[in-house]
């Protein structure tokens, strides 16, 4: 009778193993550097996370957990959110109208929620949240028709506008290519979609970003203290485009909780015809500035990139506060991280 060979279970159980992953489970130690077998998809939103903790977009970008949605009576923010941006999808195409009947406007949110939102609802749920959606679409009407009148060159020229590119690290520089039919080995695949477009008669343009609220709205000059280069990398894939190129001279939150949006990066002088030049909160700012803001963003493509190949996914969390909100805290069971 053969001795059976030692189990991972026994490696695991010797001290000296055990002593080891207790030293990087304590923070004390560094886990070791893995390259992923295959270059994971980038976005806006897995940069940013990959910059608020390597750890966490390792986790989500290379195995593929997720952490779901608790079952609730309460709609999501995502969920709410993402119905209210098909509505205003549908408002917003060319030629715009003002003059919706409150029963165009029910019949409206009925349409767009039988056809790609009802199975994110309770049945017996649905007519309360029908109503505050129906109230928020009829608030976004009368917003978007006083704007058109303090700027009537504005017209939307595109909702939802995909965009990708291939990337890549060419001796620190940036390298970015429409993408092709298959992915060259040495690239990485970005991309994104923009919710909206506006532009003036001059061709000049303006990106909107939805939000629900302004707790995640910063300007330009918080953008990446804040870690949110969303509009950056909008502005980045506007203007590095063929399809959609042109100058962009703003890039804004539009709140719709309160219908705001003038937080973001506005060009003084150039977005006359698109948002106002005065009480803009800070968001006014020259072309220097913008585009020392996107050579940064290039340069901040190029870091995550090259620790990305070399396997470099440490559990290194860019502020505390981060790791009481995080969902996969239980895993990497940090609790002291600095």
């Amino acid at each position: 009778v053969e001795k059976p060979l030692r189990t991972r279970w026994d490696e695991v159980q010797s001290q000296a193993a055990l002593t080891q992953r207790m030293k990087v489970d304590l923070g004390m130690e560094s886990l070791d550097t893995f390259a992923p077998l295959k270059k994971p998809a980038l976005s806006p939103s897995r940069v940013e996370r990959f910059l608020d903790c390597p750890f966490k977009f390792a986790i989500e970008a290379l195995f593929y957990l997720r952490d779901l949605p608790e079952i609730d009576l309460h709609l999501d923010p995502r969920s709410y959110g993402n119905i209210i941006h098909d509505i205003f999808e549908k408002l917003t195409v060319e030629p715009r109208r003002w003059d919706y009947s409150s029963q165009e406007i029910e019949s409206l949110v009925d349409e767009v929620f039988e056809t790609k939102h009802k199975h994110f609802f309770y049945p017996e749920m649905w007519p309360a949240f029908r109503k505050k959606v129906v109230q928020m679409t009829q608030r976004f009407i009368k917003f978007e028709k006083e704007w058109a009148g303090r700027f009537p060159q504005t017209r939307t020229l595109a909702q939802e506008q995909a965009w990708a590119f291939e990337i890549k690290s060419d001796n620190g520089s940036l390298i970015a290519q429409p993408p092709g039919e298959t992915l060259p080995k040495d690239y990485f695949y970005i991309s994104g979609k923009i919710d909206r477009i506006d532009s003036d008669d001059s061709g000049r343009r303006v990106v909107l970003d939805y939000k629900s609220s302004l707790a995640s709205a910063e300007n330009y000059s918080k953008w990446f203290e804040k870690n949110k280069l969303q509009l950056l990398f909008y502005i980045w894939a506007l203007e590095k485009g063929p399809a959609m190129a042109g100058p962009v001279v703003g890039a804004f939150y539009y709140v719709f909780k309160n219908m705001e949006r003038h937080r973001g990066l506005g060009l003084k002088d150039q977005g006359e015809n698109l948002f106002p030049m005065e009480g803009r909160f800070g968001s006014l700012t020259d072309a220097d500035s913008k585009s020392k803001l996107v050579k940064d963003l290039e340069q901040t493509l190029v870091d995550v990139m090259e620790r990305i190949e070399n396997g470099k996914f440490p559990v290194q969390p860019r502020e505390e506060e981060l790791c009481t909100k995080c969902h996969i805290k239980t895993m990497c069971r940090l609790s002291t991280p600095f």
